[in-house]
């Protein structure tokens, strides 16, 4: 249910009552006011989780090029210069060396394809999604902890918990994306449009942010790729 009431006094402080819930949108005047999303904290909140996921998606890149590494390193598959010899035969794990990232995207795939039905359902007909999104989180947080220990002893373990995070990171994506009709009836289309551009552009920007961090920290102190993985899972 969507009721408005005018303000004729300031029609600026019109208000906006939303399953309950009233929103008094703030004055558009002054410094970043596209940042206010028009006083709804739904809409703050997706764009602070707009600005975290940029971050974990970049480090998760980095991790990447330090499994691959790991893996080549393990099955001899390094040339003398100590790049990787993608014309390398030899096993580890029963796989070749190159196929380590592709391997966990197929059982990131896999759990997704049996658990989402199920994570779809809590978010479309349970009171729970936000727990949900707040645990999944947090169990992504953990992860990229542990994986800052991410070496040739344990690059294979981590592989599977990147496999898990990627699935974990999907649930994210997927809570979030189910409060945009919600913010929509609050804001109205037009809005909810400009919204949207803000949200990727701020997981964008970050993402940028994180990068030239990360290279420049790696540039420094002139770190190998699972250095830069370590950093990056540290930061």
């Amino acid at each position: 249910m969507v009721t408005n009431f005018e303000n004729k006094d300031d029609p600026e402080q019109a208000s906006i009552l939303v399953d309950g819930e009233q929103v008094l949108p703030p004055s558009p005047k002054g410094c970043c006011g596209f940042f206010r999303f028009d006083g709804v904290k739904t809409a703050i909140g997706e764009n602070y989780l707009a600005a975290a996921r940029g971050p974990i998606v970049m480090s998760n890149v980095f991790l990447a090029t330090s499994f691959l590494y790991l893996a080549s390193k393990d099955a001899g598959c390094l040339t003398d210069n100590d790049r990787i010899d993608r014309e390398c035969e030899t096993r580890v794990y029963g796989f070749l060396p190159i196929s380590f990232l592709s391997n966990i995207a197929v059982i990131s795939g896999l759990i997704s394809a049996f658990c989402m039905p199920v994570i779809g359902a809590i978010v479309d007909h349970t009171d729970h999604r936000t727990m949900l999104g707040i645990v999944a989180s947090v169990l992504i947080c953990i992860v990229q902890a542990i994986q800052i220990g991410t070496v040739l002893d344990t690059y294979f373990i981590m592989g599977i918990l990147q496999a898990i995070a990627a699935f974990l990171f999907q649930v994210v994506v997927l809570v979030v994306y189910s409060f945009f009709p919600y913010v929509a009836r609050i804001v109205g289309k037009d809005s909810i449009a400009k919204h949207t551009v803000t949200w990727t552009m701020t997981q964008f920007f970050t993402q940028a942010m994180f990068i030239v961090l990360v290279i420049v920290v790696s540039i420094a102190f002139n770190t190998n790729d699972v250095v830069i993985a370590h950093i990056s899972q540290a930061l």
